[in-house]
């Protein structure tokens, strides 16, 4: 799986189905950042929440953002990072290597939505043993709902996804049930786009 082919195009093909609406989901959890905080940015993208973070915490923040797609973390290294540390990993997550509690924050921007339950229950077991006791997760990815458009719409993004960065996933895995058995707390639950869209903080005992 890798967005290159996409990269040059997909904040923008973002815009034009969605709006704001993913902007603004990712943003509204990031002030659950605390100052000096170890991050981890999982699937970034283009980098863009890069900037948005930047603008909260001016400088102090030390950040590791990963991505599969070279042509995403190319763009990723072009951003304005403020005076946050930043190190840039061209990795899949489910080939990252962390010591256990590295990360006292960890973002997953629409990740885990690209995989099979299975690559997701293997990309959680990585991220969840990387996140430092009490830290936070920020979660935002696209939810089931009862909308009929909205499965449509789904379908859609999969199939064109599939064709064109070669993802796997059919149907969006169960993120909710790995959560509750590893005894996360919810701090805040946001919806956009009509429910389609969940920005989520959780907290880990």
């Amino acid at each position: 799986m890798s967005y290159d082919a996409v990269s040059f195009f997909y904040d923008a093909l973002a815009r034009l189905v969605f709006a704001d609406a993913q902007m603004k989901a990712q943003e509204s959890t990031l002030h659950h950042i605390r100052p000096g905080s170890r991050v981890l940015i999982a699937g970034g993208g283009s980098g863009w929440l890069l900037e948005a973070i930047g603008k909260i915490h001016l400088s102090g923040l030390s950040i590791t953002y990963i991505d599969s797609s070279a042509k995403m973390i190319a763009h990723a290294r072009r951003r304005d990072v403020a005076k946050n540390d930043v190190v840039f990993i061209t990795s899949s997550i489910m080939d990252a290597q962390f010591e256990p509690g590295s990360f006292d924050v960890i973002i997953t921007p629409f990740l885990f939505d690209n995989f099979t339950q299975s690559e997701c229950d293997q990309a959680f077991t990585v991220l969840h043993h990387s996140l430092a006791a009490g830290g936070r997760w920020l979660f935002t990815d696209f939810r089931k709902t009862n909308k009929i458009w909205h499965g449509l719409l789904l379908r859609s993004m999969y199939l064109f996804f599939r064709v064109l960065a070669g993802i796997h996933a059919r149907q969006l895995p169960d993120t909710d049930g790995l959560f509750s058995m590893a005894d996360y707390y919810v701090l805040a639950d946001n919806k956009f786009s009509h429910g389609f869209i969940g920005a989520l903080a959780y907290g880990k005992p």
